[in-house]
């Protein structure tokens, strides 16, 4: 069983809400590889 870690889930209602890995990487002041890398941890 894979078990979520806070920031994987912090970043995944960011990018929900903007709509972009772009504008949740800016809202969590981070870069755009680096939020793509957590979201992709997740599958």
């Amino acid at each position: 069983m894979h078990r979520l870690k806070i920031r994987q889930f912090e970043c995944f209602l960011v990018y929900m809400k903007t709509g972009s890995v772009t504008g949740a990487a800016q809202e969590l002041h981070t870069t755009q590889p680096n939020a793509s890398k957590t979201l992709t941890q997740m599958e």
